[in-house]
């Protein structure tokens, strides 16, 4: 569980992980709570200073990444198929 986590951002420093709803992470910073996508930001806007997180965190990532090209694929398919029907795609 990542809630409670101390996370690192180039701008506004060191944060505690505060809330995770969907695909939606707050972290508090000294200057207040900003949002994230979850778990994305993980892979480059936030660093968890935690060393035992990282496994946590690479698996998030790996199974967000499997995720995205899941639908991209999806999607792909959707549009070859309406392609071969005629039908507009923008």
């Amino acid at each position: 569980m990542l809630i409670g986590r101390t996370v690192g951002h180039a701008r506004f420093g060191d944060g505690v992980i505060v809330r995770i709803e969907g695909r939606q992470m707050t972290v508090r910073f000294e200057i207040g709570e900003r949002r994230f996508v979850y778990p994305d930001a993980l892979s480059g806007y936030l660093t968890v200073r935690e060393p035992d997180a990282d496994s946590e965190v690479s698996r998030l990532l790996s199974a967000s990444r499997r995720a995205r090209e899941a639908l991209e694929s999806q999607r792909s398919l959707d549009r070859k198929y309406l392609s071969e029907k005629g039908t507009v795609i923008s």
